[in-house]
C-alpha cells in the first residue's frame, strides 16, 4: 500500500500540470520554469528521504516507520486539495518526495525480514510492480476527475495504510536486535499462520544465531 501511494505521487504531476494550465481562476500563473520544477521537485527530494530512512528505521522499527511516513503523505494530499498558491504546491510535492525516500528502507527491509527465504525474491520484486500500479491508477483518476478531486481521493491510501499496519506485527529481526525475544517469537508465529510458539522455535533460534553472527 505504501509503495502504491508512492506511485500515486509520481503520477500526480502528469495530471497536475495540464490542470493548472487550464485553471480559469487566474490563481496560478505558471512559467515554463515552474512547470519543469513541478515535474521534478518530488524526485529531487527522494534522495534526502533515503538518506534519513536507514537511521529512522533502525531506531523506531520497521512497522512504526512505515506508519509514520503516511502522515506527510496525507498532509501533502490535503495541501494539494486546498492550495491556492504555487508555493504550497511545491511544498506538498517536496513532502511526497521526502516521504517516498523515507519509505524505501522500512518497506524493503520489512518484506525481506518477515518472509521465508523461498518467497523473499518474489515478494521483493513486487515493490516495482506496486509503484507502477500507483502511477497507472493516478493516470486513470486523472482521466475522470479534476486534479483537486484526485488529491482528495488519494488521501484514502495513506489513511488505509496507517490503519492496516496496526494489524501486522513488527519485524522479528528488529525485535531480536532490541532484545524483545518473546515479541519476536509471537511475531514469527503470527507471520507463519498463527502457529504456536513451540513450532516456530527452530526458526527463531536460527534467526538469533544469524543475527549474533552478523552483529559480530
Amino acid at each position: 500500500m505504501l509503495l502504491l501511494t508512492f506511485g500515486l505521487t509520481l503520477g500526480f504531476p502528469t495530471i497536475l500540470i495540464p490542470g493548472l494550465q487550464q485553471e480559469d481562476e487566474g490563481t496560478f500563473n505558471l512559467s515554463q520554469e515552474a512547470i519543469s520544477w513541478i515535474g521534478s521537485v518530488n524526485l529531487i527530494c527522494v534522495p534526502v528521504g533515503c538518506a534519513l530512512s536507514g537511521v529512522i528505521t533502525e531506531s523506531l522499527g520497521r512497522k512504526k516507520c512505515m506508519q509514520l511516513v503516511n502522515i506527510p503523505f496525507l498532509c501533502a494530499w490535503i495541501m494539494l486539495k486546498y492550495t491556492t498558491s504555487i508555493y504550497l504546491i511545491f511544498i506538498a510535492l517536496c513532502l511526497t518526495g521526502l516521504s517516498g525516500g523515507l519509505l524505501e528502507a522500512p518497506v524493503i527491509t520489512y518484506v525481506a525480514e518477515i518472509c521465508q527465504p523461498r518467497l523473499r525474491g518474489m515478494l521483493s520484486s513486487t515493490s516495482t510492480l506496486s509503484v507502477m500500479g500507483g502511477i497507472l491508477i493516478q493516470f486513470l483518476f486523472g482521466t475522470f476527475f479534476h486534479w483537486r478531486t484526485v488529491a482528495l481521493i488519494n488521501c484514502i491510501f495513506p489513511i488505509a495504510s496507517f490503519i492496516l499496519l496496526f494489524f501486522v506485527p513488527e519485524s522479528p529481526h528488529w525485535l531480536i536486535l532490541q532484545n524483545r525475544l518473546l515479541d519476536a517469537r509471537k511475531s514469527i508465529a503470527w507471520l507463519r499462520g498463527w502457529t504456536n510458539l513451540e513450532q516456530i522455535e527452530p526458526e527463531f533460534k536460527d534467526l538469533c544465531r544469524y543475527i549474533a553472527n552478523h552483529e559480530n
